[in-house]
């Protein structure tokens, strides 16, 4: 999905817009070797654009050892089985 994304804190910062895997459609993921980054839709432009404040937007990495995952499963997953399979 496309996402807004701004930083509010660094005025050299350039606003772009970029394609996130999302969640629950308030979460987006950033996959790469090792790591996860969910970071938590801080708003919505007028047009129902996601928004994604880096400077103000909740945000958490899972380490992640076993190559990237397939993250179909988490749409439909509960909290307990997210956390019970990335703690695997």
């Amino acid at each position: 999905m496309m996402v807004y994304v701004i930083a509010t804190d660094d005025e050299c910062w350039e606003n772009e817009t970029n394609d996130y895997l999302m969640f629950a459609d308030k979460w987006t993921v950033e996959v790469s070797e090792g790591l996860l980054y969910f970071k938590k839709i801080t708003g919505k432009l007028a047009d129902g654009t996601p928004v994604l404040d880096l400077a103000t937007c909740k945000r958490f990495e899972v380490v992640w050892d076993k190559g990237i995952p397939n993250l179909d499963w988490l749409h439909s997953a509960t909290f307990l089985e997210a956390i019970e399979k990335f703690a695997k």
